[in-house]
């Protein structure tokens, strides 16, 4: 395939990238990568409805398409189980002016922490999702050998849709543990050192390729014997759902479809990654894949837990709790290096209560540039003049044929709150989509 079938404005090295999603059975990125030109010039409906069926003919059956990765999976109602869909505009039918006198739209879904429609879509697909075993991988930090054996012991008692392998991260063993690991019925593998730890994270990127669902257990945890099916019951449907674990005791108020929706609960917030109890959650493995591991630089399991999920969150993720019988932390409360790394790591009001100058910005400012040669200097500058120092610019040349891109090297290349990336003329759509995946912050705003 020639440079220009790769190019971004190309639809047919679109469609190549579809179809090879597709032969690698990876079915939510392929059907995404077709959706991305349905409305391309170069093809009519005919010729897309030819090649939908080709990419669908290459999935097989045990790896179809369920993922409900945001609303818009959702609402869209691509596979006929979830509710009414939104009406497809068609550009070669007249319609009435100014809107259909029956015209209705599906109420609003996803806003905020509202997991509500993946609990609707796990239940609608079901049977479909049944189909599909989930590999897990449950990676476990006990405080001791004792805490080891009893995690050991509600992960075997557990009713499990799909193969089930543990990880054991514990400086210290002995024969009880050993003797416990050998009678597990699931694979173990004992690792002597702490998860925060760069063999631990070599060990869980190792790990993830084979993992649907990532389960982080720490501290004093009892797991009932459903505890794992619930969180693959949900977890298999969406990359996009975190579930940290909270202890039924502590009076949690779980929302349902019923439940006055303004009714706060534990995650009902806009910071719900500050919510975590510890290195306790069930985590896709796509999605984990993504973010990356438990970070090694913190000391404290709580304060990486916070880190992970803020990156999680950070990433799209909705978070929904996973009740269980008791939930006891690590009860290490994070030092100050811990602290000071919240703050660098994690921009928000709590963490990080003053402006200023940080390793994750709390607002990214994304520019798409295209033979903006006369006026991008002056651009970028008055960003950098703001009051407001906690911020980034994130710049996505377009393929520019002026002197754009030296400028920008010229002008900001040891300006770190400045990144920059060169690539292919895609249109405005395309840099800016480039950009905005660029961006760190809390808070996104568009300078065009």
């Amino acid at each position: 395939m020639g440079a220009e079938a790769l190019s971004p404005r190309n639809a047919w090295g679109r469609i190549a990238e579809a179809l090879r999603l597709a032969d690698g059975q990876d079915a939510a990125a392929a059907h995404r990568a077709l959706e991305a030109v349905r409305f391309h010039p170069a093809l009519d409906q005919g010729v897309f409805d030819l090649f939908s069926r080709h990419l669908d003919a290459r999935i097989s059956p045990g790896t179809a398409l369920f993922k409900i990765d945001g609303p818009a999976d959702f609402i869209a109602n691509a596979r006929g189980a979830l509710r009414v869909p939104f009406r497809r505009l068609r550009t070669d039918r007249h319609a009435p002016r100014p809107y259909p006198p029956d015209l209705a739209l599906p109420e609003l879904v996803g806003t905020g922490n509202d997991f509500l429609f993946l609990h609707q879509a796990a239940a609608a697909l079901a049977a479909q999702a049944d189909t599909v075993e989930t590999p897990v991988q449950a990676y476990c930090s006990p405080a001791d050998p004792g805490q080891a054996r009893r995690m050991l012991d509600d992960l075997a008692r557990q009713e499990r849709p799909g193969p089930l392998r543990i990880t054991l991260f514990l400086p210290a063993r002995d024969d009880a543990l050993d003797r416990a690991v050998a009678a597990c019925p699931h694979p173990v593998t004992l690792l002597e050192a702490p998860i925060l730890s760069d063999r631990a994270a070599g060990h869980i990127a190792e790990t993830l390729p084979e993992t649907g669902l990532a389960l982080f257990l720490s501290g004093a945890v009892a797991l009932d014997r459903g505890a794992l099916r619930r969180a693959v019951y949900l977890g298999r449907i969406s990359d996009k759902v975190v579930q940290p674990l909270l202890p039924m005791s502590g009076g949690v108020r779980v929302p349902t479809p019923y439940a006055v929706k303004s009714t706060p609960h534990p995650l009902g917030h806009d910071m719900p990654y500050r919510q975590v109890h510890g290195l306790n959650m069930a985590v896709p493995a796509a999605l984990l894949a993504r973010a990356g591991g438990p970070n090694g630089e913190f000391s404290a399991t709580g304060a990486a837990a916070q880190e992970l999920a803020f990156r999680l969150f950070k990433l799209g993720a909705w978070f929904s709790p996973l009740l269980v019988p008791d939930l006891r932390p690590d009860a290490a409360a994070p030092g100050a290096e811990d602290k000071a790394r919240l703050t660098e790591l994690c921009p928000n009001p709590v963490d990080r209560p003053l402006d200023g100058r940080y390793r994750v910005p709390k607002v990214s400012i994304y520019i798409p540039a295209y033979n903006a040669a006369k006026f991008i200097e002056r651009a970028v500058e008055s960003v950098l003049e703001q009051d407001f120092e906690d911020l980034e610019i994130c710049i996505a040349n377009d393929g520019s044929r002026d002197d754009t891109l030296a400028i920008l090297e010229r002008a900001f290349g040891d300006e770190p709150r400045v990144r920059l990336q060169d690539g292919a003329n895609g249109g405005i759509g395309h840099a800016s989509n480039r950009a905005i995946a660029m961006s760190r912050g809390l808070y996104v705003g568009q300078l065009d």
